[in-house]
């Protein structure tokens, strides 16, 4: 009910449920192509934060309360749509103001599928936890919880997990993959690029027609 509650991708993955958990916000998702505020990669997501800071922390959640936050820095469903660098590089650092944990979900972007081991690597990012699936065990059902040894972000007693009963196979195929590393990420680096080039050139050409579109309409007047 943790993970349900948390996400907030579509209704049908609810519908059926009772009450969810309290104590959990959502902000709307950055998406730079077609920014609801007309903003480039460079600052979408403006909005997004100032409704954090100047809504939600001041009339829904205290921050020195707050406990974590948690996103992907990839939006993998239909399409991948990378989250801008500069509002994942804004969170963390409302987060550290705060003292919030700051949690990035790799489950489908991990393991060098970008380009680079995580895709948080991209944008500069360092996160106090960091989840993991999939690819750790290339398809085999394993996950796994990463935190920094930076803070002591779960507390002894105050955790509960199920991967005891994993089986050996999975943990074997996680093992396998790890020597691997730069084998791995060497093959899938060349690929991981493209989706990452692809939304560039979307986006530049978004900011061609939006200037062109300015252009036609100074014209008429």
């Amino acid at each position: 009910m943790g993970a349900l509650s948390l996400t907030a991708s579509k209704s049908t993955q609810r519908k059926g449920f009772g009450a969810l958990l309290g104590g959990i916000e959502h902000i709307p998702y950055p998406y730079a192509y077609r920014c609801a505020h007309g903003h480039t990669a460079e600052t979408c997501g403006a909005e997004i934060l100032e409704q954090l800071e100047g809504q939600i922390f001041k009339r829904l959640f205290d921050p020195r309360t707050s406990r974590a936050s948690s996103l992907s820095p990839f939006r993998a469903k239909a399409v991948m749509c990378p989250r801008p660098s500069f509002f994942l590089q804004e969170l963390q650092r409302i987060c550290r103001q705060h003292g919030i944990m700051f949690i990035v979900d790799e489950v489908q972007s991990g393991m060098g599928r970008t380009g680079k081991w995580w895709a948080s690597e991209h944008s500069g990012i360092e996160p106090d936890i960091l989840c993991s699936a999939k690819g750790i065990a290339s398809g085999m059902p394993l996950g796994a919880i990463i935190r920094t040894g930076k803070r002591d972000a779960l507390e002894t007693g105050r955790t509960r997990h199920n991967l005891w009963r994993k089986p050996g196979v999975s943990c074997g195929s996680a093992g396998h993959n790890g020597p691997d590393r730069e084998r791995v990420q060497g093959k899938r680096s060349p690929h991981g690029r493209l989706p990452l080039r692809a939304a560039g050139r979307l986006d530049q050409e978004l900011q061609d027609r939006r200037r062109c579109t300015r252009s036609r309409t100074n014209g008429r007047h």
